[in-house]
């Protein structure tokens, strides 16, 4: 306000100049007032053009400051989130090698604790058997903090690795295990069979720890052109699926199932045993 105030008085000199003596210089007020009155109106003009200018100035300063702010905390926030999925990728890793091989060496330990006076030789395979569930966990323990490819893949096929966990659970609980592959077998990414591995250790955990009264287990790993599936049944008791019995062992399962784009189910009753059951699309094969 102030500042049109002096652009007024200032372009309204002249005029008032004129007006005292202008007969004088011989000008007319008439002649110089349209002059003054263009020069206010193009001083206020210019005024307010440039009072936008700094207030615009202003207003994306203070953008670039709330996007600074922006990215600091995008920044943060991405860090946090990848420090918990590599804590979950961890906890998915223990639980599926150490925590796993620690369970059956428990087993083991304790079957050979009871044979050892009247089955000798029985406590001697048993413990024979936890030496190398435990030099297998010490070897998983290793590659997966170096993120390598697990013992039980190296060298071998999916099929092979699948097989050699059925054995290990027909010699830990005398279970009949039947182990079978429908299909052409076909050589898979490594992360699929990774994950296809891992699905075939915590549903064989599961049967140790949960499946009472099981007779017989079957482990089917399905070749066709839709992709790749993989069953593991046990005639158990079973449970109704409410989400209760579904601990950190099953939920994991089922997140590592998902980075490979598959689907993951657990099909259960009472008295009729429980199924898992992972399907994974031939596009997740290329």
């Amino acid at each position: 306000g102030s500042a049109v105030a002096l652009a007024t008085v200032a372009n309204l000199c002249p005029v008032l100049v004129v007006a005292f003596i202008g007969e004088e210089l011989g000008l007319s007020v008439w002649g110089v007032l349209p002059v003054s009155l263009l020069s206010i109106a193009l001083s206020v003009l210019l005024g307010m053009w440039i009072k936008r200018v700094v207030r615009q100035s202003k207003e994306r300063g203070q953008l670039i400051e709330e996007l600074r702010h922006s990215r600091e905390r995008v920044a943060r926030l991405s860090h946090e989130a990848g420090i918990s999925a590599e804590r979950e990728r961890l906890a998915r890793e223990i639980h599926d090698t150490l925590a796993q091989g620690l369970t059956s060496i428990i087993s083991l330990v304790q079957a050979a604790e009871s044979e050892v006076r009247d089955a000798p030789d029985q406590a001697v395979n048993h413990l024979s058997l936890a030496g190398r569930v435990a030099k297998e966990s010490l070897a998983e323990a290793r590659d997966f903090v170096a993120a390598l490819t697990p013992p039980a893949l190296r060298g071998g096929s999916l099929t092979q690795a699948v097989r050699r966990q059925a054995e290990g659970l027909i010699a830990e609980t005398g279970l009949e295990v039947r182990c079978s592959v429908r299909g052409e077998e076909k050589p898979l990414p490594m992360a699929v069979s990774v994950v296809l591995l891992r699905t075939v250790q915590e549903a064989i955990a599961n049967v140790r720890k949960h499946a009472r009264r099981a007779r017989t287990v079957d482990v089917i790993v399905v070749f066709d052109q839709g992709g790749v599936r993989l069953l593991v049944r046990d005639d158990g008791e079973g449970f109704t699926p409410d989400g209760t019995q579904e601990g950190y062992g099953l939920r994991g399962m089922q997140a590592r199932v998902e980075e490979i784009d598959g689907v993951a189910s657990v099909t259960s009753s009472p008295g009729r045993g429980t199924t898992v059951e992972v399907s994974v699309p031939v596009t997740a094969l290329t």
